[in-house]
């Protein structure tokens, strides 16, 4: 009897949790029409305004700001219009290519990644900003790979507003002084790293003996290291040539990358929960924020803006930032091998100027003053330390004066060395599986 009031039980709750996320994606429509309404009654951009659909991402508006400060700058208060738009990245692409026969379209669209601004590029709904970038010299202070993820057809598409590190080292300072590394050494350990000085065989050697000593969990050693094929770098090259996404891979680092691998399982430095796609489930991400907040790892690795995830949320009553920067800090991921030029992966965030087949904006100018505060340095920091991702400008490390924030101040040297990729969010998989099978195979 009580295993046929379980089951009625569960069904009950299975019923109830179905009508909760369709009444989420009821709400989700309910707002994006309301949008596009907006924009089909001539309300959404006046005569004169300029319209931002930002894309937020986290329940968190972090380009809003920058975008404010950018029109206070240029005294165009009354002419930028934000909309924010809390939608799955899809479901807003989605929403960018239905708008674009209504009456009065969005002026400016997000583009996650070079991918999504080419696909709006091919179906005639971006404008070319050459003459965007020839007209202002703030542009030239974007390293020249930003806007080669998104030139194609001899023209290019976005105004890059910030970068993603997606595979970044962080590190417990506390288990190191545990371990006798004084605070010189372990405040040094970015530029070791950078150097090709402290190289994975040394992260391992690190994480081995600090499980040996006890200062670190059995499994907590290497947070985040066998969740995927990591690191990125070591084995995949990827390129964008004309739109077209160019992959290179090597026998040596394939090689270097499974000898990794190996000695990771063998001296039993992660955790089984973490291995393979159990890392994606979220209970396991839930376990693994706490563990990093908590300081449970040694070494973790993951994206640069993770950093604010857990300063805000997963460390909020332990100290919140100042508890993370004490404790933590963060270095590329070392090398395989120290005589291999160290680089770390990246893309852009982007904007773009939405124009349906193509017909120049009436706002050119203005749109391309605008986005030439956006990208100077002082106004693109708003953007980075909400956000936890990397400005859009190289600066010497006596230009950073302006940097109210620690964190993106620490990782601003990661741009320097950074390889930008086009992160189709299948492709490392496939690409390494037929890989794999060759190897195996002795083809390679």
């Amino acid at each position: 009897m009580w295993l046929k009031k379980g089951r009625r039980y569960l069904l009950a709750v299975y019923c109830l949790l179905i009508a909760f996320l369709m009444s989420i994606a009821g709400c989700a429509n309910k707002l994006t029409d309301e949008h596009l309404a907006l924009s089909a009654d001539g309300h959404g951009n006046e005569a004169g305004k300029i319209v931002i659909w930002e894309l937020v991402l986290d329940d968190i508006a972090w380009a809003t700001p920058m975008f404010e400060a950018a029109a206070a700058a240029l005294h165009m208060e009354e002419e930028i219009e934000i909309v924010q738009q809390r939608l799955d990245p899809g479901v807003y692409l989605d929403q960018v290519y239905s708008s674009a026969a209504a009456k009065h379209p969005p002026d400016i669209v997000f583009g996650y990644g070079p991918l999504d601004i080419k696909k709006m590029s091919d179906v005639q709904l971006l404008y070319p900003l050459d003459s965007c970038l020839e007209s202002y010299p703030a542009f030239q202070n974007i390293p020249d790979e930003l806007w080669h993820e998104v030139t194609w057809q001899d023209h290019v598409w976005g105004f890059p507003i910030a970068v993603r590190h997606p595979e970044t080292l962080f590190f417990n300072k506390r288990m190191l002084a545990a371990m006798g590394w004084s605070p010189e050494k372990i405040e040094r350990l970015p530029d070791q790293i950078a150097l090709g000085e402290f190289t994975l065989d040394d992260l391992l050697d690190t994480a081995t003996l600090a499980t040996e000593l006890g200062i670190v969990e059995s499994g907590f050693s290497l947070g985040g290291y066998a969740s995927s094929f990591l690191p990125i770098h070591l084995f995949l090259n990827s390129e964008v040539e004309g739109g077209e996404v160019k992959h290179t891979v090597h026998q040596y680092a394939v090689e270097q990358l499974f000898r990794f691998r190996e000695e990771i399982y063998k001296r039993n430095l992660v955790k089984e929960q973490f291995i393979q796609d159990s890392h994606n489930s979220w209970t396991t991400r839930l376990l693994f924020n706490d563990s990093v907040a908590n300081g449970r790892f040694l070494f973790w690795k993951g994206d640069t803006h993770l950093w604010k995830l857990w300063s805000n949320e997963f460390a909020s009553d332990l100290g919140g930032e100042d508890y993370m920067l004490e404790n933590f800090g963060v270095a590329m991921l070392p090398a395989a091998d120290p005589n291999v030029p160290l680089v770390t992966p990246g893309m852009g965030n982007y904007y773009a100027i939405y124009a349906p087949d193509q017909v120049e904006p009436h706002n050119l100018d203005q749109i391309c003053a605008f986005f030439a505060k956006v990208v100077a340095p002082d106004i693109n920091q708003i953007h980075s330390s909400l956000s936890g991702r990397q400005n859009v400008n190289v600066f010497e490390p006596e230009d950073l004066q302006f940097q109210s924030d620690p964190y993106t101040t620490r990782t601003a040297h990661l741009l320097e060395k950074t390889k930008f990729w086009e992160p189709r969010r299948i492709f490392p998989w496939d690409t390494t599986y037929r890989y794999v099978l060759r190897v195996e195979s002795g083809e390679l």
